[in-house]
């Protein structure tokens, strides 16, 4: 099978299955194995096993021990457990798990307020997944221009007709791709979520330099 068949194969899997639906999420709170079914359903579709990668029982309970996700309700996850879960199986392509909890304790902390006015997960991810959709058809039109750039790109060359080669050259551009969405999102989550006390104490510091300074100059003056 030619490498471009297969690569259609793989994007009309991503097609179908996609990112996790937050309006396929069921209403009613689930026990965990319920709870695992669910995304093991979703993730299968794409590769069979992926599931285990990401949402055991025992992984799940993980989860809610490390501060991923909100603790359940009892034995039971409601909607907003499932999407923190799906938020989580997100990130985890990226992130350490120490990382994963500090860019998801605002909602965490928001979820266990006892005030009314709170984050709603599922808000944050419905807004997520549509932007993700809105894009997905410039990525899979961007990766049809991909493979003619490189079949352009290596005629009349020693390259020409060698498949291998031409599938190294794609795993290298979209391997870029995702290396440069991953540094920003790196970046983000340091900057707004490791280190937000740094970045203030450092504006403070550049804050404070002119006034010292003048006042070193007035005592020379004197």
């Amino acid at each position: 099978m030619r490498y471009e068949e297969f690569l259609k194969q793989q994007l009309n899997l991503i097609k179908k299955g996609g990112m996790i639906n937050v309006d396929a999420m069921p209403d009613m709170d689930l026990y965990i194995d319920q709870a695992e079914g669910f995304f093991r359903k979703f993730l299968d579709k794409l590769d069979e096993g992926l599931a285990d990668k990401y949402v055991t029982k025992s992984m799940i309970n993980n989860y809610a021990k490390k501060g991923l996700i909100a603790r359940p309700n009892g034995k039971k996850y409601t909607r907003e457990h499932m999407v923190m879960i799906a938020m989580v199986i997100y990130f985890r392509s990226i992130f350490k798990m120490e990382d994963i909890s500090k860019i998801m304790k605002p909602l965490i902390d928001s979820y266990n307020s006892e005030f009314d006015d709170t984050i709603s997960p599922e808000v944050i991810y419905d807004i997520a997944e549509t932007v993700v959709e809105k894009s997905r058809s410039e990525f899979f039109g961007g990766l049809d221009d991909s493979v003619s750039v490189i079949k352009r790109s290596i005629e009349d060359t020693d390259l020409e007709d060698d498949e291998r080669m031409e599938v190294l050259i794609l795993i290298l551009t979209l391997s870029i791709r995702a290396g440069v969405e991953k540094y920003l999102a790196s970046r983000l989550m340091t900057v707004y979520f490791d280190e937000p006390g740094k970045q203030k104490q450092e504006k403070f510091k550049i804050q404070s330099k002119p006034a010292s300074r003048d006042k070193k100059d007035n005592i020379s003056e004197i």
